[in-house]
């Protein structure tokens, strides 16, 4: 991972698995941002089934980022 700087989603979809179209989930994508502040590579993808579940991932990943790039 890079120094640079990242756009991190968590949003709630429903899913697009053909054995279970019913069910919802977590997902979380975070991307690293080119100069233009436009998103470029995903460089970190998850989910979750519970909120309270994608909500600590999504928490503890930005402590990640924070941690590897307050450096630059």
């Amino acid at each position: 991972m890079s120094k640079g700087n990242y756009f991190l989603s968590t949003g709630y979809r429903r899913s697009s698995a053909a054995l279970n179209p019913d069910a919802w989930y977590y997902e979380m994508y975070c991307w690293e941002l080119n100069d233009k502040n436009e998103r470029g590579d995903i460089v970190y993808q998850d989910y979750a089934n519970y909120q309270k579940k994608a909500i600590k991932q999504h928490y503890l990943y930005i402590k990640k980022l924070l941690k590897n790039t307050k450096d630059r």
